[in-house]
């Protein structure tokens, strides 16, 4: 659940309705309210950690904003849904009892990097997840998903999972298949990676201001301010938004900086040494970038590295 001051909440979404509530509910399908019986200030707010994140982006891009991690000092007094009080799991219908099992992964994060420090695979029906997570049954296959407590005990209790204890973030997603390789790739552990000294370049892509890009920049920041890291950022500028490319190297490492644009900005197409060139630019040994060429996952003409 994220919740704001009532006057931030209607700055951005409108007011009306019972406590102001009406334009939040109009955009989330719901809303919840708190108040600070001394005080007399409301606090609206949305469930659902895909809402919250939502919410979060709404109102920092009207408004300087911070994040406190704990309740505020009030209580709640009032939710409004469309028809019915948020609820986690659906009824089962006959297509879903008949739907095979598929693997799932719940990914254990650290506060401090971002990155998965446990791992735990289970077998559950799609279409249960999906109604757990009120999600789309496709977009199981393309989006990571961030449950909260509640959509975590329901997915233990589907799935007859024993969940360890943990106060951080915990991301739900598909098996991928780089996750078939011989060796760690890097994909997702790039800041660990470079603190051990084993990752000597990483690049990060994404748009300025969307929540998840600035979430992993803040995490390498203070690596870049001790001067651990040396930063290198590339800014394209169209329609409004910004988009940045962001490299990072350790120090006596900036060398690949220029090295992966010449890569990148050379001549097509592209080509199996060129896809060796990349990897070990990007931290790959021979034996992997042998492994990733061998076993067929070279890409074309790749945009994006991994």
């Amino acid at each position: 659940m994220c919740v704001a001051p009532a006057e931030c909440v209607i700055a951005v979404y409108g007011g009306e309705g019972p406590f102001g509530t009406e334009g939040l509910s109009s955009a989330f399908g719901g809303a919840v309210v708190f108040r600070n019986d001394e005080t007399g200030c409301h606090f609206l707010g949305v469930w659902g950690r895909r809402y919250a994140s939502r919410f979060r982006s709404d109102l920092r891009r009207n408004m300087p904003i911070s994040i406190c991690q704990e309740a505020p000092d009030a209580r709640q007094i009032m939710w409004h849904a469309a028809d019915r009080r948020p609820s986690k799991i659906r009824h089962t219908s006959p297509d879903q009892k008949v739907m095979r099992a598929e693997t799932f992964v719940l990914k254990f994060l650290s506060p401090q990097t971002g990155c998965s420090i446990h791992e735990m695979r289970f077998e559950a029906n799609p279409a249960i997840v999906a109604s757990i997570l009120v999600t789309e049954f496709a977009d199981l296959a393309t989006h990571s998903f961030y449950p909260d407590k509640e959509e975590l005990f329901a997915l233990a209790s589907a799935a007859d999972l024993l969940l360890p204890e943990w106060d951080g973030e915990i991301m739900l997603t598909r098996p991928h298949r780089i996750d078939e390789a011989s060796y760690l790739v890097h994909t997702n552990f790039e800041l660990p990676l470079m603190l051990e000294g084993r990752k000597p370049f990483a690049i990060l892509d994404g748009e300025e201001g969307v929540e998840w890009f600035e979430n992993v920049r803040n995490l390498f920041r203070p690596h870049v301010e001790s001067g651990a890291f040396v930063e290198s950022v590339k800014a394209v500028r169209g329609g409004g938004q910004t988009f940045l490319t962001v490299y990072y190297a350790l120090p006596g490492e900036e060398w690949r900086f220029k090295a992966y644009d010449d890569l990148m900005n050379g001549p097509r197409p592209w080509t199996e040494e060129m896809e060796r060139r990349q990897g070990y630019l990007l931290g790959y040994t021979q034996e992997e970038c042998d492994w990733w060429i061998a076993n067929d996952f070279r890409h074309p003409s790749p945009t994006t590295p991994y």
